[in-house]
């Protein structure tokens, strides 16, 4: 799930988000294949946990 969720998981909440924003801004640089999806969700469940 990359380095935001391995900052959340070290409690370092401020740089996950970070992390998160710039893997969110972007995604779309990723096509719309089987690998992207893998990537998209992981990033929604990290968010999930961070909310």
């Amino acid at each position: 799930m990359g380095r935001g969720e391995c900052y959340r998981k070290l409690g370092d909440l401020d740089r996950a988000r970070e992390h998160l924003r710039q893997a969110q801004a972007t995604i779309g640089a990723l096509g719309d294949d089987p690998y992207g999806q893998l990537i998209r969700d992981g990033l929604k469940q990290v968010s999930e946990l961070l909310r």
